[in-house]
């Protein structure tokens, strides 16, 4: 959340302008009839004015200014700040009728992350949320943000979930905006799997994040880590911000390497495999079988491990810490990548060579 945002003035009383005028007419004692003959203007519509229930136009601030030699200016910018106030009034108001619709949305842990302001007040909440999602009304985000969801790869777990859902990938397009990538280029693209699965010995993340958002940038891919908000049920998404660029979003929902790495080359897969489509690819718990997902979840294996070799060393049967080593640097990946695959394929009980993942925590992968 910009300092901006959270610093806005907004005064709960501004006087009409025809306050100021008032106070004029005083201080000269001039009255409001004499006053209206100067102006040319019937009483009744000075009277109106200073009361604030008529507005003072371009051509009546021209007026003024020749017959009190106020500038036309100072007139306009009372006026357009004293209407401004009667909008945001009628608009708080508005807002406060939109509790069913705040209530969504996990708003504290929203704030809490720093993606809106805190607030105890239905109406301002509401307003957060609105400036959050860059739109006008609750029922733009149903448009914009909750109908879309029914093309969602996601599971029946996250059923319901749609407004947290929306937020983590609002947050995430946010997070984009700073991103600055060069147009996409697929074939560089393919080019560059080699380096990234290399980073998958790195087991720092503020070494590798900042190289792997950097690599993806320079062939046209965003790539974000967004908190995940608690019950989504989310650990990455892909979708496309537009022709020439793809955005590949990540939770950390899993906090190892295996099931990081393994998310964010399925995510790769689906920009590969199924690009420039309006679809959200969305991969939660459960999955959906769907065979888009499906080619995904393949390529992510195969890229991270090649099958032969893998299933070679299936044949051997050691599965002893050092032998899991000496296999995952002939393959140049992370040790924990290769327990999570025969983790996966049954071929380890879950649990087992826990020790050989690397763990990772916010903020060590930071959300920015």
């Amino acid at each position: 959340m910009s300092s901006a945002s959270r610093n806005e003035y907004t005064p709960e009383n501004v006087s009409p302008p025809g306050a100021s005028l008032a106070d004029l007419l005083d201080e000269r004692s001039l009255s409001q009839r004499e006053l209206a003959k100067r102006m040319g203007r019937p009483t009744k519509t000075i009277n109106e004015i200073i009361k604030g229930k008529t507005a003072i136009t371009q051509d009546t601030a021209l007026a003024l200014e020749l017959a009190v030699g106020v500038p036309a200016s100072f007139w306009n910018a009372r006026e357009a700040r004293y209407r401004e106030h009667l909008a945001r009034a009628e608009q708080r108001q508005e807002m406060g009728l939109h509790a069913d619709w705040v209530r969504l949305f996990p708003y504290a842990e929203m704030a809490a992350l720093g993606w809106v302001a805190a607030s105890s007040r239905v109406a301002e909440k509401a307003h957060e949320l609105l400036k959050f999602f860059s739109i006008a009304k609750p029922e733009q985000w149903g448009e914009v943000y909750e109908q879309p969801q029914a093309s969602f790869r996601r599971s029946p777990k996250v059923k319901g979930k749609a407004a947290p859902i929306s937020a983590w990938l609002r947050r995430g397009e946010i997070q984009a905006e700073a991103i600055r990538a060069d147009t996409y280029d697929a074939e560089r693209f393919r080019a560059a799997l080699p380096a990234l699965r290399a980073m998958t010995l790195t087991p720092d993340p503020k070494e590798f994040v900042r190289s792997l958002r950097n690599a993806c940038a320079k062939v046209g891919v965003v790539v974000v880590f967004t908190h995940e908000l608690k019950g989504c049920g989310v650990s990455g998404a892909t979708r496309w911000l537009s022709s020439d660029h793809p955005l590949i979003q990540l939770s950390l929902r899993y906090k190892t390497d295996d099931h990081l790495w393994f998310t964010f080359f399925h995510e790769v897969g689906h920009v590969l495999l199924h690009p420039k489509k309006r679809t959200v690819f969305l991969d939660a718990d459960g999955g959906t079988g769907s065979p888009e997902e499906d080619e995904a979840n393949r390529f992510a294996a195969n890229t991270l491990i090649e099958l032969a070799a893998l299933k070679a060393f299936v044949s051997a049967g050691v599965f002893t810490a050092d032998a899991i080593r000496v296999f995952a640097a002939a393959q140049g990946v992370s040790a924990g990548i290769v327990v999570g695959r025969l983790q996966h394929d049954r071929i380890l009980p879950f649990g087992h060579h826990e020790r050989l993942k690397a763990h990772f925590a916010w903020p060590n992968c930071s959300d920015g």
